[in-house]
């Protein structure tokens, strides 16, 4: 099955980095410093970040590039962010409600996925992302099995295949890169 192409570009509209990318252009690229694992939290070198005004920023200036590289915009400076599996960690409120645990709400759910794991995955306009681990119920419970051979998940009054994948295929799939370096962005 091929999905279409995900583009989850965004511009840069915030005034101040915008001015100060402008002021200071050829800053050097951040590498293994930043990651983002299975729960949506931020690591600085595998410690979490508790610090709320830290978190937020990262969450404001979370984007992606054209090769699928996930970074997070600091001044002039791109922090390229290593991902645990996906670009986002879905989270669900009151078992419709799907949002990114850096705070983007999805408006449009395009597909469920089942990795071998059991992990379960949405696919929406915001890209890929996994379902957080204690919001997973909520899709269990909405899983249909009428159809011989056949999972489906009844989800805002749609019937979605659950769509079966691996888990070491879903970057490919989805055209992001989960371990980003300096050899594999070509955006400069």
């Amino acid at each position: 099955m091929k999905f279409e192409t995900f583009s989850p570009q965004v511009s840069i509209d915030d005034d101040y980095l915008v001015k100060v990318m402008a002021k200071w252009p050829n800053v050097p690229e951040v590498y293994g410093w930043l990651k983002m694992n299975k729960k949506g939290e931020w690591l600085i070198k595998e410690q979490s970040i508790s610090h709320l005004r830290i978190k937020n920023f990262l969450n404001r200036n979370y984007f992606s590039d054209s090769n699928g590289n996930w970074f997070v915009q600091n001044g002039p400076q791109r922090v390229y962010v290593e991902l645990e599996y996906t670009p986002h960690v879905y989270r669900i409120r009151d078992y419709s409600f799907i949002y990114t645990t850096n705070g983007k709400k999805v408006g449009q759910v395009k597909s469920f996925l089942l990795d071998e794991q059991g992990n379960i995955l949405i696919y929406s306009e915001l890209g890929l992302g996994l379902v957080y681990d204690k919001d997973l119920s909520q899709v269990v419970e909405s899983l249909n099995d009428a159809t011989l051979n056949k999972l489906f998940i009844n989800w805002g009054s749609f019937d979605y295949f659950l769509i079966n994948c691996h888990s070491k295929e879903v970057s490919k799939i989805f055209q992001f890169n989960p371990h980003p370096d300096n050899k594999s962005n070509g955006d400069n």
